[in-house]
C-alpha cells in the first residue's frame, strides 16, 4: 500500500495517468516474488538450507527456531495444560494500552505517547531506547523552534542518518562475518 501511495502523490506532482498503476504494482509484485523464490530455492538446494541459514550440521537461526517451535507446540499436545492467565491477562492489558494510546493522539495531538512506540519498545526496547530517546529530544527541540516547517525541511536529512546507520550495520555485519562464523556468534550488530 505504501508504494501505492508514493506512485499516486508522484502522478499527482507530475501529471501522470494512474490508471495502471496498481496493476504494474502487482505485476512487480508476482515477478519479483517468482525470482526471489527460484534463486533463495535454487541456493537452498545447491548448498543445503542449513548451510544459507548461517549454521553448521546441527543448523542456524532458522533451524533452532523452527525446532524450537515444534518442541513447544509438540509439547503442548503431549501434555495440554491449563490456560495462561497472567499471559492472557498481560495481552489484554497491553492492547488496551495501544488503543488507549491510540485514542489519546486522536484527541490530543501533542501526546508525547505513541503507540508504534510502545510496541516497539517491548520487542526491541532493550536495544533501541537510546536511539529513540536521542530522536524524540532533537524532534521535540526542532518543533519548539522551527515548528512542523523546519521539521519537514529537516526530515530528508534525518532519514539519511537511519539510511547511514543501516548502512553501517550492514557492513560492519559483513565485516564480521569476513573474519568467521565465531565471531558473527559473539557480536550483536543491532540494526535500528
Amino acid at each position: 500500500m505504501g508504494y501505492q501511495v508514493e506512485n499516486e502523490a508522484l502522478a499527482d506532482r507530475y501529471d501522470i495517468k494512474t490508471k495502471w498503476f496498481a496493476v504494474f504494482t502487482m505485476c512487480a509484485f508476482v515477478f519479483g516474488c517468482l525470482v526471489a523464490f527460484y534463486v533463495t530455492l535454487g541456493d537452498y538446494y545447491k548448498f543445503g538450507a542449513v548451510t544459507c541459514g548461517g549454521g553448521t550440521t546441527s543448523g542456524g537461526g532458522n533451524v533452532w527456531n523452527a525446532r524450537f517451535q515444534w518442541e513447544e507446540i509438540a509439547a503442548a499436545i503431549v501434555t495440554p495444560g491449563a490456560p495462561d492467565v497472567n499471559r492472557s491477562i498481560a495481552i489484554i492489558v497491553g492492547a488496551l494500552v495501544a488503543v488507549g494510546m491510540v485514542v489519546l493522539r486522536f484527541w490530543w495531538l501533542q501526546s508525547p505517547f505513541h503507540p508504534l512506540g510502545y510496541a516497539i519498545s517491548l520487542n526491541y526496547g532493550y536495544a533501541l531506547w537510546s536511539n529513540f530517546m536521542f530522536v524524540w529530544i532533537v524532534k521535540s527541540i526542532v518543533q519548539r523552534l522551527g515548528g512542523a516547517r523546519l521539521y519537514r525541511q529537516l526530515m530528508p536529512f534525518f532519514l539519511g542518518l537511519v539510511i547511514g546507520d543501516l548502512l553501517a550495520g550492514g557492513i560492519s555485519w559483513l565485516l564480521l562475518g569476513v573474519f568467521g562464523q565465531d565471531i558473527l556468534h559473539g557480536y550483536s550488530v543491532q540494526f535500528g
